[in-house]
């Protein structure tokens, strides 16, 4: 009976997100009052508690959609069109349920520069990285 639920409620994730996951892929520019869902309502959310497990959702090309956690943390995963240096697509922002976001900067080569950090609107810093480190 657990494997079935654990199926049902996979598939059930994967209905409800892929639509949601494919405009984000499409946009330039984070919205991201858009990409700030009802976390609490999400099932797998509520699984992850329950079940006091982690669990990860990724796309059909390996890229992570979401992360819930088992203390109620969730995190979700934005991408852009654009390719980074290890030609995957760049990831633009992680939108946490905490009301933290992280957005993603990367220099013309396509290396990870540097992350901007907010809680809302409100710019709280920004985490920078040596080019030096990345494919030199």
């Amino acid at each position: 009976m657990r494997k079935t639920k654990s199926s049902i409620i996979g598939i059930v994730a994967f209905a409800l997100f892929a639509f949601h996951s494919m405009t984000a892929f499409a946009e330039e520019s984070i919205d991201i009052n858009r990409h700030v869902p009802s976390f609490q309502d999400m099932p797998l959310t509520q699984l992850a508690v329950e079940d006091e497990q982690n669990i990860v959702l990724i796309d059909e090309e390996g890229y992570t959609l979401y992360e819930f956690h088992s203390d109620g943390y969730v995190a979700e995963f934005i991408y852009s069109e654009t390719y980074s240096a290890n030609f995957s697509r760049e990831l633009s922002a992680i939108v946490g349920n905490d009301g933290r976001i992280d957005k993603f900067s990367y220099d013309k080569k396509g290396n990870l520069a540097k992350i901007g950090i907010y809680t809302g609107d409100k710019y709280i810093g920004t985490k920078g990285f040596p080019t030096t480190q990345f494919n030199e």
